[in-house]
């Protein structure tokens, strides 16, 4: 809905159905007429893109712009969005849940707040153009993200490593996932967190196990992260010396203190030691990511 002054276009939210608002509004609609208008105006939490015949001419944010005669003409199209933090609940049903590695499908819900932080790839790459969107058309969005991404983590864990994590470090491994996916699409996730979990019938014999197994569990599991923490430092300070003697043996074969058969011998040797070292950091820097859980 457009503003009412007769000059000025602008969004204007009244009437909205307030259960799922517009997040973007276009103008113009059936029956506007942008040759009476001579003014736009964006609201200080919003962003504006301007359209002239399918070319994008701008971004505009907050403040009041003139229109010139040039660009009320037929073909001018102005499209705000909501740039304000938005809240969003989120949830995935226990019988469309996340399956785990030993094939329990468990469903989650929680909640999480997000900006549109540039409208132009929003309104590109994720609307596509053509439709205002609502809330639950970026809730829909977010459901498939989620699901996707809990399954890349849930697949390695079982029921009771899952019991044994904390709803923070999960959320925290969902975070970093997913964060790269909302900023590809012009969403900056401003925070997510897990508020439960849902579980099938069939795992309650492993739900009702004594909490002190599962505190034993998650003992093992932070000795084992320690232990990987301190073979991956080990594993890097060898890397260094070897890159160190390397060096070395250059220096001495440049100044001519070494010959070139024994040159060539060690630096092949010393490569080969690097490489398999730089290998095995590698895997171990993978084992390490907060988005990889294993179980021990």
């Amino acid at each position: 809905m457009t503003n009412q002054d007769s000059e000025i276009i602008a969004w204007s939210r009244d009437g909205e159905n307030e259960s799922n608002p517009l997040i973007m509004y276009i103008f113009p609609k059936t029956g506007d007429n942008i040759k009476q208008k001579r003014y736009f105006a964006v609201k200080d939490y919003e962003k504006a893109l301007f359209y002239d015949r399918g070319q994008l001419c701008g971004e505009f944010a907050g403040g009041v712009y003139t229109l010139n005669k040039e660009s009320r003409v037929k073909g001018t199209e102005i499209i705000w969005f909501n740039t304000a933090m938005i809240p969003i609940p989120w949830g995935i049903p226990e019988n469309a849940g996340i399956p785990t590695k030993d094939g329990f499908l468990i469903g989650l819900f929680g909640d999480l707040k997000l900006r549109i932080s540039n409208v132009g790839t929003f309104f590109t790459d994720l609307v596509g153009g053509g439709r205002e969107w609502n809330v639950q058309d970026l809730k829909n969005w977010i459901k498939g993200v989620l699901h996707t991404s809990l399954r890349d983590i849930f697949q390695n864990l079982t029921l009771t490593a899952i019991l044994a994590e904390s709803r923070e470090r999960i959320a925290n491994a969902m975070l970093a996932k997913i964060t790269d996916d909302f900023l590809h699409y012009g969403l900056t996730l401003e925070s997510f967190n897990i508020l439960g979990f849902k579980y099938p019938p069939d795992a309650q014999p492993i739900l009702d196990l004594p909490k002190r197994e599962a505190l034993e569990y998650a003992q093992v599991q932070d000795e084992t992260r320690i232990q990987r923490a301190q073979h991956r430092q080990n594993v890097q300070e060898r890397i260094n010396e070897l890159n160190t003697d390397i060096h070395s043996l250059e220096d001495g074969y440049i100044a001519g203190a070494i010959d070139n058969d024994t040159y060539e011998s060690k630096k092949i040797a010393l490569s080969n030691l690097l490489h398999e070292l730089e290998t095995e950091l590698e895997k171990l820097q993978n084992r390490e990511n907060p988005q990889d859980f294993e179980e021990v």
